[in-house]
């Protein structure tokens, strides 16, 4: 009798799972009374009751999958106490309805960086790996794909710059080459004026105007070497 009234004193004062589950450890130890065992059951109902009303609550105020992972936990633990099992499988569905609304988020954030950085390999790199991410969805894995075919056309594009760059440049080398040339025989031809200029071959005048139209072709030249 003392003990089974201790363990009703315990029992009285519990109101969490934790003082539900001393308080039925209380009377488990009462052995051969049925009163005691019944009061043992029963703590352990209230004791999932504990567990389920905080599982409810937790699914009630949930926001996001931690919350949503925290209370389908708290009701696995009570197995199929009242309607646990259809409050996991509720708990379920809103994890991969959050899931894939978290995924659609990704690929069209993939998307936009696809499609405003179709020159720049290292953004379309960033949205490949955005979209494999989420490989397992169809759309996900022909973006990808087409997210490839883009950087072998950036590639090819960029070779084909190069290849026409080094055509150019290859280009203006030979002009000044020969604009060298030129200038060394301009100045072996000035010398040789200015020789013929001294000893009254050439006037003064004549002198000056082949000076100046060797200027305006050396001028001529340049420009066409730095604007070509």
């Amino acid at each position: 009798g003392a003990f089974y009234n201790d363990a009703m004193k315990v029992f009285a004062s519990s109101d969490s799972e934790e003082a539900y589950i001393v308080a039925k450890s209380t009377f488990e130890k009462i052995t051969n009374y049925e009163p005691a065992k019944e009061k043992a059951e029963e703590c352990s109902a209230r004791a999932k009751n504990c567990v389920y009303l905080n599982a409810y609550k937790i699914l009630s105020e949930s926001k996001d999958k931690e919350q949503l992972k925290h209370a389908m936990h708290e009701f696995e633990r009570i197995g199929d106490f009242k309607d646990s099992i259809q409050k996991i499988n509720q708990c379920e569905k809103r994890l991969k309805q959050i899931e894939c609304e978290e995924k659609d988020v990704i690929f069209q954030e993939a998307l936009r960086i696809k499609e405003a950085n179709l020159d720049d390999i290292v953004s379309i790199r960033k949205a490949i790996t955005m979209l494999q991410s989420i490989s397992e969805r169809e759309d996900a894995r022909n973006q990808i794909e087409k997210c490839e075919e883009i950087i072998d056309l950036i590639k090819e594009k960029q070779q084909e710059q190069k290849r026409l760059a080094e055509k150019k440049q290859k280009k203006k080398n030979t002009i000044l080459i020969i604009i060298s040339v030129i200038i060394a025989l301009c100045i072996i031809l000035l010398i040789v004026l200015k020789v013929l200029n001294h000893i009254t071959i050439l006037s003064g005048g004549t002198y000056f105007a082949l000076v100046l139209c060797l200027i305006v072709v050396l001028i001529a030249m340049l420009a066409m070497v730095l604007f070509n």
